[in-house]
């Protein structure tokens, strides 16, 4: 099979030598279509995982898209379209369907003379998405815009037509048993966390001894033990720490900067979003309260309802991070952070949200959410026992997560491969693998 040779542009000098496949603009690929006035169609939802779905079928089924659809883009059967904030993540793909999408997207249509699919895998290998997000521009707090123009001029490999078609033919079939088996994963992940997420419900609604319950009189709450109050929020905190306005200045050195990305599930990932802001700013910033051990951090937007407990106490606290620190005679900081993650809190939180993209909730509303309160003494202990309890889940939960970090890899191993040309795949047949991928 004809390989692509460049003399050290980028991304090409990393395709093998060889007999050369041509090299041509994506924009001379595709033409770009802003047709609009199409609000019959269905929505159509774009992600880096699963490409072009219709909205209804993609968990974006929930999310309240705008009411007015008039300037949506038209997508046909066929075209390509890409979430310009996320290309660099992967976020686009060849719509299977007719329909709608964001006007803040772009939607490309083919030539006669290129496989739209080829040029998705491509797009979606190593080299490719390495190149895509150089082009990007940053946009807080954790996006990269993509210009129309960088895009449009970006050089699109481009073998034969048979020749991409049979590139797509053995990435088609090749890679749906990669994407079988992380549906399996994800599945197994799903009944890890709802028994999980029952486990922590059950504990701080009805705790860990025998009691008789009672009704709460609280809907997202439910039946709880019998001799436990439901107490506001603002009750069982002392103070609330509310860091939203002014965005933080990130540097490379200084305080660590925790976001609303690295708050998770009960834990802090400094990983997710790595960035600081100098100790001038820092001074500054936190003079509205400075976190301790222990204390409570609750994203408030995007995500809304992530919850995590101080591990560090030099921090500082991104804009879209409320701070809360219990009041010691009333609520255990560990208690209120289960509360947070169980399936009660979370659904009263939620039911207070507001917003059409970003679910968000204000800060009057949240002081104001029910909580079930146990005695201190019962809280300490519905918190260790869910420690331990969950201490055995939460490693399976990671083992399998790992898991599909490996397939995905191999999966992109694969796709760069075969589009580089480092497999011929001309007479590959599905029923045969007579191909040898290389390690």
């Amino acid at each position: 099979m004809t390989a692509p040779q460049f003399q050290g542009e980028a991304p090409f000098k990393a395709f093998i030598k060889g007999a050369p496949w041509s090299a041509v603009p994506f924009g001379t690929l595709f033409s770009r279509q802003r047709i609009v006035g199409r609000e019959d169609l269905p929505l159509l939802s774009v992600s880096y995982e699963h490409g072009i779905l219709l909205r209804s079928e993609s968990g974006d089924a929930a999310k309240r898209p705008s009411d007015d659809l008039s300037k949506y883009l038209v997508v046909c059967t066929g075209d390509m379209v890409f979430n310009k904030l996320s290309t660099w993540q992967g976020s686009f793909g060849v719509s299977r369907h007719d329909g709608i999408v964001s006007p803040a997207y772009f939607v490309c249509r083919p030539s006669g003379d290129v496989d739209p699919a080829f040029v998705d895998y491509l797009l979606h290998s190593h080299i490719y998405r390495a190149e895509l997000t150089r082009l990007s521009k940053w946009m807080p707090p954790s996006q990269f815009d993509i210009a129309w123009e960088d895009l449009r001029l970006l050089r699109i490999v481009r073998p034969s037509l048979p020749e991409q078609r049979a590139i797509t033919r053995f990435l088609d079939c090749e890679t749906a048993e990669a994407d079988e088996l992380v549906a399996k994963y994800k599945r197994l992940i799903n009944l890890f966390e709802e028994k999980r997420s029952a486990l922590v419900t059950h504990a701080v609604t009805k705790g860990v001894r025998s009691a008789p319950v009672r009704d709460s009189g609280v809907a997202s709450i439910g039946a709880i033990s019998g001799h436990w109050p439901v107490l506001s929020l603002r009750r069982v905190v002392s103070k609330f720490v509310d860091y939203r306005g002014s965005t933080p200045t990130k540097t490379l050195t200084g305080i660590r900067l925790v976001t609303a990305a690295n708050v998770k599930a009960g834990y802090i990932d400094y990983d997710a979003d790595y960035a600081f802001i100098s100790e001038e700013e820092y001074r500054e910033r936190m003079v509205r309260g400075f976190p301790e051990l222990g204390d409570v951090l609750l994203t408030m937007e995007a995500p809304l309802g992530q919850c995590a407990q101080v591990n560090d106490a030099e921090i500082t606290l991104g804009q879209r991070v409320m701070l809360l620190k219990a009041d010691p005679k009333v609520i255990d900081s560990a208690y209120l952070k289960w509360y947070f993650l169980s399936r009660a809190g979370q659904d009263e939180l939620m039911s207070q949200g507001t917003g059409s993209t970003a679910v968000g909730i204000k800060a009057s509303k949240l002081k104001g959410l029910p909580i079930a309160v146990p005695p201190l003494d019962e809280q300490v202990e519905i918190a260790g026992r869910l420690e331990t309890l969950t201490f055995k889940i939460d490693p399976l939960i990671t083992a399998v997560r790992e898991a599909i970090a490996l397939v995905r890899e191999r999966k992109f191993s694969l796709i760069t491969a075969a589009v580089t040309g480092r497999i011929d795949v001309r007479d590959y047949s599905a029923e045969s693998g007579n191909v040898e991928v290389p390690a």
